[in-house]
């Protein structure tokens, strides 16, 4: 079986089970729990321009953080 990264955005939430961002729909942000449905980037740097052109999240306010899971995929 192959593996490689795959990062996520993790909202900083009380809540800590529905905290994974899937989509954007208009204005709002979808959340989910699953990294199977949530939306995935195969680099930080592509994750970060994602974030900056969809919406008003700053890491640096503490709003996301970025968390890096090492997954199977297929070839």
């Amino acid at each position: 079986m192959n593996y490689k990264w795959k990062y996520f955005i993790v909202l900083n939430w009380e809540d800590t089970l529905n905290n994974l961002v899937e989509d954007k729909i208009d204005e709002e942000l979808i959340i989910c729990c699953d990294v199977a449905v949530a939306k995935s980037f195969d680099s930080t740097d592509e994750l970060l321009e994602w974030v900056n052109e969809n919406t008003d999240l700053k890491a640096d306010n503490g709003d996301f953080k970025i968390e890096g899971q090492y997954l199977p995929y297929e070839i």
